[in-house]
């Protein structure tokens, strides 16, 4: 009999371990290990720069260029001496032809853009003589308002100018000449009249234009532009602006 309680006793033993044996596997087994990552912060998007035509070329005509307005003086003077040492009425005709310019300019961002211009003016005093200015002007432009039909912008420009003439010699030819060219021959002969020469009628062309406004047109990428200025390209500018 107590060989069998023994026994019992024994088996209940063994099937306790076993039970609290089982019950530590099950919670090692159901414990979850959590790795935790270091966190990064999230890089801002890059800002949105709409796209946009940077390059234009153009092509105008200008009113009141200093050649312009010299000739026009210059021909009243004309008229009052020649009538006064002929004795005669005189009257020298100045004949305008509006400047032309074509130009080019590229957007380095939204408001500056840099370029260059190619300029020609010519004066025209019948019967005496024939005026042309030719100026090559690199230049800076600052856009300050823009809108979806109208910008507005600043123009400033500064480059190389030769003055091209012609005049009637003893024998009523015409004989044409550059300014440029005699600087050259100056300076070899007398500089102080070379320096005097180039400091009335300087081989240096320059372009203000406070105000400029350019008006979108129903052609595609194609506007008409006016300026408002002095300098040796004119006082009125107005053509036409093609953006690409």
């Amino acid at each position: 009999m107590k060989r069998i309680l023994a026994t019992i006793i024994m088996a209940f033993a063994v099937l306790g371990s076993a039970y609290g044996q089982e019950i530590v596997e099950e919670a090692v087994d159901t414990t979850t290990v959590v790795q935790v990552l270091p966190s990064f912060p999230e890089e801002a998007p890059a800002p949105y720069i709409p796209d946009f035509n940077r390059n234009e070329i153009d092509v105008s005509l200008t009113l009141g260029s200093g050649l312009q307005i010299v000739g026009a003086y210059a021909s009243l003077i004309i008229s009052i001496l020649g009538s006064a040492i002929k004795d005669e009425f005189f009257v020298a005709v100045p004949f305008f032809v509006p400047s032309l310019s074509v130009e080019y300019d590229r957007w380095l961002n939204e408001k500056i853009a840099v370029g260059a211009s190619i300029n020609a003016d010519v004066l025209s005093a019948l019967p005496t003589a024939l005026v042309a200015n030719v100026s090559v002007m690199p230049d800076f432009k600052y856009r300050w308002l823009h809108r979806d039909k109208v910008s507005l912008y600043s123009k400033v420009a500064l480059g190389y100018l030769n003055t091209i003439y012609a005049s009637r010699d003893e024998e009523g030819k015409m004989v044409y000449g550059s300014l440029t060219g005699q600087y050259a021959q100056m300076l070899e002969e007398d500089f102080a009249s070379a320096f005097w020469t180039a400091m009335i009628i300087p081989p240096i062309g320059w372009q203000v234009t406070p105000i400029g406004m350019d008006i979108i047109t129903s052609a595609r990428n194609l506007y008409f532009y006016m300026e408002l200025g002095v300098g040796t390209q004119g006082a009125f500018t107005f053509g036409l602006k093609k953006t690409f």
